[in-house]
């Protein structure tokens, strides 16, 4: 069974997108950021196995959280474990 650790930067991330989502969209929104990242860590716990490409940054991963608009960057350790390292907008210059 894999676990994950969400990063600093990662949980700043998400704790922005969630702040964004709140004053921007209808609250459906903001749900559904919360229960992609909900279903993200279930899966990780469950088997381990997630959907990924290669990441833009050397080392990482990344899944993309369709139908919204963000991805989230990942490092898979040795052991199986995943480091959740971002949360960006599909949008945004990275890196």
């Amino acid at each position: 069974m894999a676990s994950y650790r969400w990063t600093l930067r990662a949980q700043k991330h998400l704790a922005a997108a969630i702040a964004y989502t709140e004053k921007k969209h209808p609250p459906d929104w903001t749900e559904r950021l919360k229960d992609a990242v909900k279903r993200l860590e279930d899966t990780v716990v469950a088997n381990g196995l997630i959907p990924k490409r290669t990441g833009r940054v050397k080392g990482t991963q990344e899944i993309d959280l369709t139908p919204l608009p963000y991805f989230m960057s990942v490092r898979i350790r040795p052991n199986g474990d995943y480091d959740f390292l971002a949360l960006l907008h599909k949008r945004r210059k990275y890196p």
